[in-house]
């Protein structure tokens, strides 16, 4: 029969891996963002080039361009939370983080969605419970 200890490390290690493919996603959604941004940014200029209106040429006043400035800013706070979430999982540590971004990543239909519940189901197994409380954040020091 498998050890349960180690058939628990090795669903963390694929959640680990999972939750950093989930960020490279982002990183490509980031990358399609940004090239739409630079898009804008050069429909903008050559607007602004072809004549005397002031207006156009203010890319401030842009309300598409703030709205892609916001969600390039979004998917890389997604990008970051999914790989500190894969270290978090990989050291087997911080339980409460791992199962926050979870939520978050169950926003994400479709795949995002079970990669959520997976997480779920894995971190509040009683099993793993006992693994995150033998790797505290913060081991006690001995005292002298």
């Amino acid at each position: 029969m498998i050890d349960t200890r180690t058939n628990d490390r090795e669903q963390l290690k694929w959640l680990a891996a999972f939750h950093l493919i989930i960020a490279g996603l982002w990183l490509f959604s980031l990358w399609i963002v940004t090239n739409q941004l630079r898009i804008l940014n050069a429909f903008d200029e050559a607007q602004s080039a072809s004549g005397p209106n002031a207006f156009a040429s203010d890319t401030r006043g842009n309300p598409l361009a703030w709205y892609v400035k916001g969600l390039a800013a979004l998917i890389s706070i997604f990008v970051c939370l999914n790989i500190v979430s894969a270290v978090l999982l990989f050291k087997q540590k911080l339980r409460s983080f791992s199962l926050a971004v979870s939520g978050v990543n169950c926003l994400h239909a479709p795949i995002g969605t079970a990669l959520g519940v997976v997480t779920f189901l894995v971190l509040f197994r009683p099993s793993v419970r006992s693994l995150y409380s033998e790797n505290p954040l913060h081991p006690a020091s001995a005292e002298p």
